[in-house]
């Protein structure tokens, strides 16, 4: 019963991901370097997702395609070409 609803909530789970996330090559089709970047998505379009899943990691290399990007914290915009 226990492992049925462990899968259960690993298919709900990638279900709402393909729902609600968006993969970079998507929203940036015409910047070929998104097109292999299957570490980070887009939550609607304008918040960028990059899991840190390894435990002990505390920073991360992230790829932003050119665009303008806001930094929550500090509400700064930065222009990446």
């Amino acid at each position: 019963m226990e492992e049925e609803k462990h899968h259960e909530s690993t298919v709900t789970a990638s279900a709402f991901m393909v729902e609600c996330g968006t993969d970079l090559a998507c929203e940036f089709s015409d910047t070929s370097a998104t097109w292999g970047v299957d570490n980070q998505f887009l939550w609607g379009p304008w918040l960028m997702v990059v899991p840190v899943l390894d435990q002990g990691v505390v920073a991360r290399d992230v790829y932003f395609p050119p665009a303008t990007w806001y930094d929550y914290h500090t509400v700064s915009t930065q222009r990446m070409h």
